[in-house]
């Protein structure tokens, strides 16, 4: 589907290799994956660092399915249940949002972002947003994600949070 991921250098290898297995899986099946073509014992290896992430049809919102141990220790708790934009701090939940919706499309996201936590402190996070089909609508995402450096619980931490600079790059276009 897709053939430059492999040179994406800044990529973490956790991130290439989810990214790689869930190419290789759709070309296996021929088609986009939907949720049942992620088996446990298949993604077991990122599944600390995964969420299952749904877009409400009625509202739009995305609430939280799954939410793996390593993105509470991303996050700084559990937000299984919880709707994204009740959670995310306003000065970044732009932001931490605008991958979802090329994801609704059914792009492939991978987004490389860092926050200003204030005091001079910082962090760098990563994640791969990939769209599953989901009767015929890209409306659930499986995400995995990765605290590159810095503070632990960084959305949470503090008053302040700020934006410094992200890329983001589709890796397989939607459609």
């Amino acid at each position: 589907m897709t053939g430059g991921f492999v040179s994406f250098k800044e990529a973490s290898p956790e991130i290439a290799a989810f990214f790689a297995w869930t190419e290789t899986r759709a070309q296996t099946l021929g088609c986009r994956l939907a949720r049942s073509d992620l088996p446990l014992e298949a993604v077991a290896r990122w599944a600390a660092q995964m969420k299952i992430v749904e877009r409400e049809a009625d509202t739009g919102d995305l609430r939280v399915r799954l939410f793996g141990t390593g993105m509470v220790d991303i996050y700084g708790r559990d937000l299984t249940g919880q709707k994204l934009r009740d959670v995310l701090p306003e000065s970044v939940a732009g932001q931490m949002l605008a991958g979802y919706a090329r994801a609704a499309e059914g792009a492939v996201v991978y987004e490389n972002v860092r926050f200003d936590l204030g005091d001079g402190k910082s962090v760098a996070y990563e994640r791969l947003i990939y769209p599953l089909d989901n009767e015929g609508a890209f409306s659930l995402f499986a995400v995995v994600g990765y605290r590159m450096s810095g503070e632990r619980h960084f959305l949470f931490a503090r008053e302040g949070i700020r934006h410094i600079s992200s890329e983001l790059r589709v890796l397989v276009a939607g459609g």
